[in-house]
């Protein structure tokens, strides 16, 4: 009766599918699962701390998306 993959802590939306015996464990939530996403938009491109691109990084504010960006991450 299992409907996600076995490996799967957390859906998309940042519901958990499982539980843990460990109190200190927890499965990302939605936003946190979306900074993780947004930062792979750039990494294939930007993957050096030096760049411009990930210096200006700053916690929950993604940096606008370059040219190289997929054309759904553009504005």
């Amino acid at each position: 009766g299992i409907d996600h993959p076995l490996d799967a802590f957390v859906d998309a939306n940042g519901t958990a599918l499982v539980h843990t015996s460990r109190p200190d464990l927890r499965p990302l939530g939605r936003d946190e699962i979306r900074r993780v996403l947004d930062v792979g938009l750039c990494l294939p491109c930007h993957r050096d701390l030096r760049d411009p691109v990930m210096r200006a990084w700053r916690p929950g504010r993604m940096p606008r998306p370059c040219r190289h960006a997929p054309a759904a991450a553009r504005p």
